[in-house]
C-alpha cells in the first residue's frame, strides 16, 4: 500500500482560486485539509468545501498566527507526508509530476525543499530581484514529532532536522500577478 501524502493550506480568500488548487493537486493527494480564515463568509466557500477532504474555520487575528494554523492543520491529517501551499500558489508542471514519482516510503529524507518564483508582470515571466528571490521552500514534510515541528514566523513553515533535499521544482506564487502593488503594501503593513 502506498504512503498517504496531504495537502495543508490556510486561506483568507480568493475561494474560486483555492478552489482550481485543489484541482491540480488533486491526483498527487490522498487528502486535504484547508483552514478558513472565520472572517471569511461561509457562502463564498462552496469552491473549497467541494474540493478539500476537511475544511476548518479558525480564527487567524496576526502573521504571526499562520505558521502554528498550519502545523496545527497537518496535525490533523491522517497522513505522513504534508506538503504546505499558500492558496495564492501554483504547482509547476514539473512539480505535480514529480509528485507523482515521489517514493513516500523512502525513509532517509525527512523534507523537500521547492523553489518559489513570483509571476510577473503576466503568468509567463517571473522576478528573480530581492525580495522575490526564486529561494528554496521547505514544503514537503514527514510528520514526525521527532524531526519536524513548527517555525515561528510567517514564512518560516516548520523546523526539521535529518536529511532534505532541494528540488529544482517550483511553485509559483501568484501575489505579485493577483494584487496592485498598493494592495501588496497593505498586506506587508498588516
Amino acid at each position: 500500500m502506498r504512503t498517504r501524502l496531504g495537502l495543508c493550506a490556510l486561506t483568507q480568500d480568493h475561494p474560486d482560486l483555492v478552489g482550481l488548487i485543489l484541482d491540480t493537486f488533486a491526483d498527487v493527494v490522498d487528502e486535504s485539509i484547508i483552514g478558513v480564515d472565520a472572517r471569511v463568509d461561509p457562502s463564498t466557500m462552496q469552491p473549497i468545501v467541494r474540493r478539500a477532504t476537511h475544511t476548518v474555520r479558525m480564527e487567524v487575528t496576526t502573521p504571526d498566527d499562520i505558521t502554528p494554523a498550519k502545523w496545527w492543520l497537518s496535525e490533523q491529517l491522517d497522513c505522513p507526508w504534508v506538503l504546505f501551499v499558500d492558496t495564492d500558489e501554483i504547482p509547476s508542471n514539473d512539480l505535480i509530476a514529480w509528485l507523482r514519482r515521489f517514493k513516500r516510503d523512502e525513509t532517509s529524507t525527512t523534507h523537500v525543499s521547492f523553489r518559489r518564483r513570483w509571476l510577473w508582470p503576466t503568468v509567463a515571466t517571473y522576478l528573480l530581484d530581492d525580495p522575490w528571490r526564486d529561494d528554496p521552500q521547505t514544503r514537503l514534510v514527514r510528520v514526525d514529532q521527532q524531526v519536524a515541528r513548527c517555525g515561528r514566523s510567517l514564512h518560516e513553515t516548520v523546523l526539521v532536522g535529518g536529511s532534505g533535499r532541494v528540488q529544482p521544482q517550483c511553485l509559483y506564487h501568484l501575489d505579485t500577478v493577483l494584487n496592485s502593488v498598493d494592495e501588496r503594501r497593505k498586506k506587508v503593513r498588516r
